[in-house]
This record gives C-alpha cells, structure tokens and sequence, in this order.
C-alpha cells in the first residue's frame, strides 16, 4: 500500500479548497500516513466532530480521508472561548510519529474490531 509523503500533503493542501477549518496548530504526517492508507483499504472510522466550519476533534481523520477521496462523517460539537483557528497553509506538520508502538498497536485493534477484520490484515496494511 502506498505511503503519503509531506510533499503530497503540502500540495494537496496548496491545489484544493479545504471546506472546514483546523483548530489545532500540528498534525503528525506518520499518523496521517496510517489513517490514509486504512482509508484508502477501505477501512471506516469514528465521525469527526465539528462546530460550524471548524474541526474540534478529527484533524488527522479529516485530512487523511480528503487525500484517500473517501467520505468520512460528521458529528456537531461544541466550542469554547479557547477555541482558536488556524489556516491549513499554516499548520505545521510535524515528520516526526506521536504515536508509540503500543499506541499504534492498540488503535489498529480497535479499527480491526470496528471493522470486523483481523488485526493481522491490518498489520500488513500500517506495516
């Protein structure tokens, strides 16, 4: 399965209209990477949840499924004063994983139950 590169993410970035607008500052390419290709497998995940135009949880969930051409849905949130926004031109995105192994292992059981698969399969599909 192909991997997504910083670059393609920049420029898809830099060539589209992004419909919603980030809150958060940093996103990690590897995790964008991981939700890409399990996207592009075919593979469901939770809503993201918004309040107008603004992502308030599911910044890597919504970019992934944008560069994998894939639907992801979306759910209403509340905002609070704190709540800042960012342009998608101006988030920094951060080559470095912040997720550990026992993080990532823990999330792909949970994808492969919400996705009825073996975790196997999905181990080949993450790498």
């Amino acid at each position: 399965m192909q991997k997504i590169s910083l670059e393609e993410i920049k420029e898809y970035i830099e060539n589209n209209q992004l419909e919603l607008i980030p809150t958060q500052y940093a996103l990690s390419v590897p995790i964008i990477d991981r939700m890409y290709r399990k996207m592009q497998y075919g593979l469901q995940f939770d809503d993201i949840r918004i309040s107008d135009q603004l992502i308030m949880n599911g910044h890597h969930r919504y970019l992934s499924s944008l560069l994998a051409g894939r639907e992801i849905g979306r759910v209403c949130s509340q905002r609070t004063s704190a709540t800042r926004s960012y342009t998608w031109r101006n988030v920094h995105f951060d080559t470095q994983d912040w997720d550990t192994k026992e993080e990532i292992q823990k999330f792909n059981e949970e994808d492969a139950r919400f996705n009825g698969i073996p975790i196997q399969q999905l181990t080949e599909i993450t790498g």
